[in-house]
């Protein structure tokens, strides 16, 4: 899905942060820029493709789209649409080999297992969209942002990024507001798990120990919120993260299969042949059908 992550000790840095009212119709531009581009639309909606995705961010709805990420667009953005847009800068959290642990409130609630420099490594990633945000605190720091991005103000490159990052933070807590319960935040903990493990192979002991509860009870927990088993999910890591390299990248069946850790390419075969109907060479000459979302 093209989600921006990062660590909790960076900061962004802003180099745009403005609003614009589209006065000529007109289709978003075939492009790929080399920064992070945050978008709110204020009034109207704005269509945009990325990877043969279309998203359509209505009013009130928030975008992120990722730096190097090619993306366009097929219909029309009418007159009259009015937009916010930050492009900034933020250190990619995979530019380093480091593992980091997804943070979450049942991370936070449990920060004392790790050490400070740990916890100040964890990851964060933006949701790709938000919706339904009019008249939020999200959209009115987004204005103010603005008027003090156009304002005289000699120090605003001071306050500019800590500003904005206070809006980033918001958003991320936002995808965590319905998790009310301590079983929503436990299967959120198991998922962050799973993916900082996605390419190791799957041990239930592994997950029990990590959660100090039995894998029986865990599984009943995780299935009933999310349909789906853990190792099913841990699954569904994996094939997602094959998809991808098999769409961007020229590496072979065999050492795909190595880098998310099935050690058989013929099982790995197998496995993503049942996952997405396609063996992964079949997949990987029609990549112009959408078979992974």
């Amino acid at each position: 899905m093209n989600r921006i992550s990062y660590r909790l000790s960076d900061i962004p840095c802003v180099s745009i942060a403005d609003q614009r009212i589209v006065t000529v119709s007109y289709k978003h531009l075939d492009r790929t820029r080399p920064f992070h581009v945050l978008l709110y639309v204020l009034k109207g909606q704005i269509p945009i493709i990325e990877d043969n995705t279309e998203y359509i961010i209505g009013q009130g709805s928030l975008f992120f789209s990722k730096k190097n990420v090619h993306h366009w667009g097929e219909r029309m953005i009418k007159a009259g649409t009015s937009l916010i847009f930050v492009h900034f800068f933020l250190p990619d959290a995979d530019e380093t080999d480091k593992p980091c642990e997804e943070f979450s409130p049942q991370f936070s609630l449990e920060r004392h297992r790790m050490e400070l420099k740990d916890y100040e490594q964890a990851l964060i990633t933006l949701p790709k969209m938000l919706t339904n945000l009019n008249g939020s605190a999200i959209e009115y720091k987004l204005q103010e942002l603005v008027s003090y991005y156009n304002s005289d103000d000699v120090f605003k490159k001071l306050h500019l990024n800590t500003m904005f990052a206070e809006i980033l933070a918001d958003c991320y807590q936002l995808q965590f507001s319905n998790l009310n319960t301590v079983s929503d935040m436990r299967v959120e903990e198991i998922m962050s798990f799973l993916r900082t493990h996605r390419d190791e192979p799957f041990r239930s002991a592994d997950i029990e120990a990590h959660m100090r509860l039995s894998y029986k009870y865990l599984e009943e927990s995780f299935k009933k919120k999310t349909g789906m088993t853990i190792q099913q999910y841990h699954t569904d890591l994996r094939i997602h993260e094959a998809a991808r390299l098999l769409r961007s990248t020229l590496l072979s069946v065999s050492e795909i299969s190595a880098m998310i850790g099935y050690q058989d390419p013929l099982y790995f075969s197998n496995v993503f042949k049942k996952a997405t109907g396609y063996s992964p060479r079949a997949y990987r000459n029609n990549i112009g059908i959408t078979i992974i979302d």
